[in-house]
């Protein structure tokens, strides 16, 4: 597994851009690009508001996969998430199930493109994930 560069600060532009350089250099990432169009935007913000609420998508399809800052395309799934819980699975204290059992995390949209998509959305967050050593 290769590692992130580590240079972007979490839940910025610079983060983001840091994603979409991984996704282009990674063949697996490319891969998910190969199949039909499907497009999910992540909506990061505090419980219940959405000031300072943090909007990046993330588009599968034309053989490659790009992160973007805001919401540039229709998304199939919107995610929303805390910005606590967000930033508690970006550490590896929490996971996603942790957030949907406190009722941290909502999606809506296409759920059963999101079924089909299932394993290879997981290579994303294996390929994602990958910590800087340290």
């Amino acid at each position: 597994m290769s590692e992130r560069r580590g240079a972007g600060e979490f839940l910025t532009p610079g983060w983001v851009a840091e994603l979409d350089a991984a996704a282009r250099e990674s063949p697996g990432l490319r891969a998910l690009g190969a199949g039909p169009p499907f497009t999910v935007e992540l909506q990061v913000g505090a419980a219940g508001n959405g000031a300072g609420e943090f909007v990046f998508q993330a588009a599968f399809g034309g053989g490659a996969t790009r992160f973007t800052v805001g919401s540039p395309g229709v998304p199939d799934l919107v995610v929303r998430i805390d910005a606590g819980f967000a930033a508690r699975i970006h550490a590896g204290t929490a996971n996603v199930q942790d957030a949907l059992l406190a009722g941290a995390l909502k999606v809506r949209g296409d759920l059963d493109g999101l079924v089909e998509r299932a394993s290879a959305l997981a290579a994303v967050g294996t390929v994602l994930g990958a910590r800087p050593a340290g």
